[in-house]
């Protein structure tokens, strides 16, 4: 996901009018600055998964991590979704730049429900349900 996001929105940031275009030009500056630290957060989060592989090259996949391997691994796992969420965080803020305000705030909304929801589904959906429990 990183790798496609980072590649749409490097080639967005290469494709904008130098003299606005559709944009008033005192926004092309504040779009190209949100456009590069999105692509930041998509690249850094690429070449971390890319990290994540390196490290558990030699696991098996039913074998359970232990100590510095297992925390290593979950620090990866962190940043790598906060990356992701960062970085289209960013560009729902450009959407709010150029004047669409709803769609911006109903993606950042969005974005942050769904990272609650990953983040809440191992111990159920934030504490409401438990699987297994009744």
């Amino acid at each position: 996901m990183c790798l496609f996001a980072g590649a749409f929105t490097f080639g967005t940031l290469l494709s904008l009018p130098g003299d606005g275009g559709a944009y008033r030009p005192d926004q092309v500056s504040a779009i190209a600055n949100l456009l590069s630290v999105a692509f930041v957060c998509f690249s850094t989060g690429l070449f971390l998964t890319v990290a994540l592989q390196l490290v558990l090259r030699r696991e098996g996949i039913d074998r359970v991590l232990y100590g510095r391997k297992r925390l290593l691994v979950a620090i990866h796992f962190a940043l790598i979704g906060i990356l992701a969420v960062t970085g289209f965080i960013i560009l729902n803020g450009i959407l709010i730049t150029i004047g669409q305000l709803a769609a911006g705030i109903a993606g950042i909304v969005l974005l942050v429900m769904c990272a609650a929801w990953i983040t809440g589904s191992s111990k159920g959906f934030l504490g409401v349900f438990q699987p297994g429990k009744t």
